[in-house]
């Protein structure tokens, strides 16, 4: 499994474009991935749900991924996360 902590630096918070960026990633992998965001468990395959998490800017998330692919993804996921969030 592969962890990243981050705090989210966008004042816009996890909003559409990088749910659906990150949603989109985590949809092609064959890892399980999902974000955890004050005590809630999120797929990040979802998009709706990420952006119903109402995770807004200074707020910790942890990202999680366990599978086959779990590095190339993690990787692909933190420059979408470094760039938007």
């Amino acid at each position: 499994m592969k962890i990243y902590d981050f705090t989210i630096k966008s004042p816009r918070g996890l909003h559409a474009q990088p749910c659906a960026a990150l949603a989109a990633i985590a949809r092609k992998s064959s890892s399980k991935v999902i974000m955890e965001h004050n005590g809630q468990i999120i797929d990040v395959a979802d998009p709706i749900q990420m952006m119903t998490s109402s995770a807004s800017l200074g707020e910790h998330i942890i990202i999680k991924v366990s599978g086959n692919d779990e590095e190339d993804i993690l990787l692909k996921l933190k420059e979408i996360i470094d760039s938007q969030l």
